[in-house]
């Protein structure tokens, strides 16, 4: 399969911001794919992070594929978490 990446993109200046879901499918569907061709939904939050993005990754998920494989994992680290 081709794996297909988005990150949450925040702006100062727009708002709304993109979400990590929204972004994988605007790559998805640049990339000459379809909600279709989706087979599996993995996100990674930082663990003990402010904001989550699970309820909203899985809604927008099942609004356009009900039968790709969904996760969700906390991780430690990343560019946006302080040690």
């Amino acid at each position: 399969g081709t794996l297909v990446a988005g990150a949450y993109l925040e702006s100062a200046a727009y708002n709304p911001s993109l979400p990590p879901a929204q972004a994988a499918f605007v790559n998805l569907i640049a990339r000459g794919k379809s909600f279709d061709d989706i087979e599996k939904v993995l996100l990674l939050e930082a663990r003990g992070g402010k904001i989550s993005h699970k309820t909203q990754t899985e809604m927008v998920l099942r609004s356009v594929n009900k039968k790709a494989a969904y996760s969700t994992f906390a991780v430690e680290g990343g560019p946006a978490v302080k040690k």
